[in-house]
């Protein structure tokens, strides 16, 4: 695998688990003061920064697949490489974070958005729900097993499964899947082009059907988790909040965000320094 295809990939990672930004409307310096209040207490510079360091151990774990014999000094100059290239756009981030907020909330709705997660649910929510993420994903692939092994059909609370839905948490893992779908199909068609398109739509039909069975078993998980870390009347809160206008507005509006942002990741890859990137890592690994 070069080295192209590599960050190629990274970028595009990037890109999902965050076009060029609008133009700004024009707003008054309260409703900017609004921005970036909110800004900087959902922590968008750290969260630019974990989720990078994700991507670049996957970077590195992918390098290290494609060349077993790498050095231990051309890891950490890897890592320190990619690591100063991509931290050097947060400015830019930040501005195109900017104008995606203040295109998309009132200077009304950025404060109720701000008192939310400013509150002591709010950051508690803030700091656990990644990991609540990040659990879910890994346990999918523990679904199959779990429903073989126990016999039994999933079990879960009304407010587990109403904030699963109402958070957008379905809509997410049911978008992920279908991209791992479409990705999947598209190494069955690289391994046998003559693939007829009736049997492809068969596969990504049955690949979905299986999502839609599962999502039960997420909501037990999400269950779970929500009851070690939240009490009962947190839970509560969270979903008040989570069926509120401002909230309804938000969990609306974070797929276009995200959107907007995987667009902007995405047009990296169009940029010089971008691969003069790919040439330095290039050498440092040894990959052509």
């Amino acid at each position: 695998m070069s080295m192209r295809t590599i960050l190629t990939a990274l970028a595009f990672a990037l890109a999902g688990s965050l076009a060029t930004a609008q133009t700004l409307d024009a707003r008054s310096p309260s409703h900017q003061q609004a921005v970036d209040e909110l800004i900087r207490i959902v922590e968008i510079d750290r969260l630019w920064a974990d989720t990078l360091m994700i991507q670049v151990d996957q970077l590195v774990a992918q390098l290290k697949a494609a060349r077993p014999d790498l050095e231990p000094d051309a890891e950490s100059r890897i890592r320190a490489v990619a690591g100063d290239f991509f931290l050097g756009l947060q400015p830019e981030l930040l501005e195109v974070v900017r104008q995606i907020f203040s295109n998309h909330f009132t200077e009304e709705e950025l404060r109720q958005l701000s008192a939310y997660h400013n509150s002591e649910l709010g950051r508690k929510t803030r700091v656990l729900m990644p990991s609540m993420i990040q659990e879910l994903n890994g346990r999918i692939a523990d679904v199959e097993v779990i429903k073989a092994e126990s016999g039994r059909k999933p079990e879960y609370s009304e407010v587990a499964a109403e904030l699963f839905r109402v958070m957008g948490y379905e809509e997410v893992f049911l978008q992920s899947g279908e991209l791992f779908a479409r990705q999947m199909i598209a190494e069955i068609k690289s391994a046998n082009p003559d693939i007829e398109p009736a049997a492809e739509e068969e596969i990504y039909e049955e690949i979905r059907k299986e999502l839609h069975n599962n999502l039960p078993w997420l909501m037990e998980f999400t269950d779970q988790f929500l009851n070690e870390h939240f009490t009962r009347n947190e839970q509560l809160a969270m979903l008040e909040y989570a069926k509120s206008a401002v909230g309804q507005k938000s969990n609306e509006i974070m797929p276009v965000v995200m959107q907007e942002l995987g667009a902007w990741m995405g047009q990296l890859v169009t940029r010089d320094s971008f691969w003069e990137l790919v040439a330095e890592l290039s050498a440092i690994a040894g990959i052509e």
